[in-house]
């Protein structure tokens, strides 16, 4: 999911994906084929304006494989 919301934003920034009469550009992702969790997201990009900051909305379902704690010293 990460990476996809990060491919969404490139492919506004460059042009490569249409943005609506709303400013928002959506794409579904493939993801987890190559670690037999295969599944999809949905990517929402929005840019009001050339310029301005992209927002990144990402939407989907997950399944929890790993829980852990991080202890910083």
């Amino acid at each position: 999911g990460n990476a996809s919301g990060c491919l969404g934003a490139y492919m506004v920034e460059h042009g490569l994906l249409p943005i609506g009469a709303d400013a928002t550009a959506t794409f579904y992702a493939g993801q987890g084929v190559e670690v037999a969790r295969p599944g999809r997201v949905l990517v929402e990009a929005r840019r009001k304006a050339v310029g301005d900051p992209i927002t990144i909305r990402i939407a989907g379902e997950a399944v929890i494989v790993l829980k852990g704690e991080l202890t910083v010293a």
